[in-house]
């Protein structure tokens, strides 16, 4: 049967560890491994590829405790209603304790990546994105780059190993040098120990909120990327996974953009109006936009829900890096908030409402100040008397809530 019984306590991470001597493994996964399954799965946690859907449609059954009625056991077969509804509830239904979940054989992945133009990515994205089982775009905002990286199952005869353009440290000599000219007390054994995304993270944050600064990481970004083109081949786990950077503060919607026989261009028309915003209002927005896709869901609260299975969506996340907390910090990370919650509510009031956006569950801020707006929109798109009447059956005290969560699923 290929599947797993976990409980929900058990990180990703952990679970694939688990699996890997069955030669098995999960059929997506998300950019981070650390969540936990309860987690995981209750949000919609998403990878890329169109032709897969989000985590909560590996979930074959599972176990959650209510207040009302106790430890119940949901499956497709006894309660196929309650179980699309409570696979992806944020918790509000039950606490999730235990799942079965769909595996598929471990399998090694090629991986290519190599740097791209706007232009470039309309003539061949309708290809690229029915050819590849796994794409992800990483847009550079005042910029015309591009990073493509795709996958697909490697070949019988190729064996875990990467080959890029240039080496790790040629890649890195440009950044380090940028590092050095800003920084000149910063020690060589300090720099050398640095990633890529920890300069690029030391480089924001000498002037965070100045948009020319910030073009200029960007372009030293895309640059690193140019060098870093190349292929790898690895196991699945490893490939999907990507280093995030530091503290950032996130912002991901996912909406419809055509089905698998004919995807439509609302998700490169979607990427051309937050370019379009960004340099309009001049804002210090950091790279990357990262731009992904999956199948639809059939769980009813899950951002990409529809009754078509064969529904693409496209999911885009905006990013702003945060520096260290502490005393010297703690003010620029309060501007920086600001700064992102201007960035946000911009796509939000001017494009989220035309291209029927639906905000990933896990970036929703109960301290938003457009939290009325989300409740009017996350409500047109969801069952709203189901879960009300689910919601006093299994909670009627509502003990398995918080501010944002009444404020959302309540009328």
């Amino acid at each position: 049967k290929k599947t797993v019984r976990v409980q929900a306590g058990v990180k990703v991470s952990q679970l694939v560890e688990f699996l890997r001597p069955y030669k098995l493994t999960l059929q997506n996964y998300a950019s981070i491994a650390e969540q936990q399954i309860g987690g995981f799965v209750q949000v919609g946690a998403h990878g890329t590829g169109m032709g897969i859907p989000p985590v909560d449609m590996q979930v074959l059954s599972m176990k959650i405790l209510t207040p009302a009625l106790g430890l119940i056991e949901l499956n497709e077969e006894k309660n196929p209603i309650l179980f699309k509804l409570a696979r992806v509830a944020l918790g509000s239904l039950g606490v999730m304790v235990e799942a079965t979940i769909q595996c598929v054989d471990a399998h090694l992945l090629k991986e290519q990546t190599f740097v791209s133009t706007a232009e470039q990515i309309r003539a061949n994205h309708d290809e690229w994105l029915r050819s590849h089982q796994h794409l992800r775009y990483m847009w550079i905002p005042y910029s015309e780059s591009v990073i493509v990286v795709w996958s697909d199952p490697a070949e019988a005869d190729e064996a875990v190993g990467e080959s890029t353009v240039f080496s790790e440290e040629e890649a890195l000599a440009a950044p380090r040098a940028m590092l050095r000219s800003a920084r000149p007390e910063i020690e060589d054994e300090q720099l050398k120990e640095l990633s890529f995304t920890q300069i690029r993270d030391e480089l924001i944050h000498l002037k965070p909120l100045d948009a020319e600064h910030i073009r200029k990481v960007n372009h030293a970004e895309a640059e690193y990327w140019r060098k870093k083109e190349g292929m790898r081949v690895d196991w699945s786990d490893k490939i999907l996974g990507f280093d995030c950077g530091g503290q950032q503060w996130v912002s991901e919607v996912a909406f419809p953009c055509g089905s698998k026989e004919k995807p439509s261009t609302s998700d490169l028309d979607f990427i051309d109006d937050v370019k379009k915003i960004i340099e309009e209002e001049k804002i210090p927005a950091p790279a990357p936009i990262e731009q992904r896709w999956t199948s639809a869901s059939s769980s009813y609260l899950s951002p990409v829900w529809s009754s078509d299975m064969e529904s693409v969506f496209s999911w885009v996340g905006i990013i702003m890096y945060l520096p260290p907390a502490g005393e010297e910090g703690d003010e620029e990370r309060e501007r920086i908030t600001e700064a992102f919650q201007g960035y946000q509510q911009q796509l939000e009031t001017n494009l989220w409402e035309r291209y029927g956006a639906f905000e990933h569950w896990a970036k929703i801020e109960a301290t938003s100040p457009l939290l009325q707006q989300k409740k009017e929109r996350i409500q047109r798109r969801i069952p709203m008397e189901m879960y009300e009447s689910t919601k006093k059956l299994l909670d009627p005290q509502h003990i398995l809530s918080n501010d944002a969560i009444d404020t959302i699923l309540s009328n």
